[in-house]
């Protein structure tokens, strides 16, 4: 058998088209919506990635993103968190610690000492956390 050029993409980001419009978007995590165009996550979402950092202050809808989907990189808290949490989605594309429940996204690799602040992700989509747990 015989292949020409590679099959596996590489890369750790991908381009999607926006869905709604993302103000501040930098290290927040995104899904898909029904479209198949991304908007930031509510709690419970599943996410996909996270916007890069050079995403533009103000995002309309249709316009290009970038989406890290793996690796590492930064994110934005939505309450405090310690390197090592396992972090899930919450509102308007912020993460938080596993306590809350939700589908894991990865580690925290360094702290956000509140809410807005970045921190260092190791992106590493896993399974639900049951918050009970």
């Amino acid at each position: 058998m015989d292949y020409i050029g590679t099959t596996i993409n590489e890369s750790s980001v991908i381009t999607a088209k926006a869905g709604a419009t993302i103000a501040n978007g930098a290290g927040c995590a995104v899904c898909f919506d029904e479209d198949g165009a991304v908007v930031l996550t509510s709690a419970g979402s599943s996410v996909i990635g996270i916007l890069a950092m050079d995403t533009p202050e103000a995002v309309e809808a249709g316009d290009e993103v970038t989406v890290q989907i793996r690796n590492t990189g930064l994110a934005k808290a939505g309450e405090p968190i310690k390197a090592g949490d396992i972090v899930v989605t919450h509102t308007a594309g912020a993460l938080v610690p596993s306590k809350k429940g939700g589908s894991m996204f990865g580690f925290a690799l360094s702290e956000a000492k509140k809410a807005g602040d970045f921190f260092s992700i190791d992106i590493c989509k896993g399974s639900y956390i049951d918050p009970a747990t």
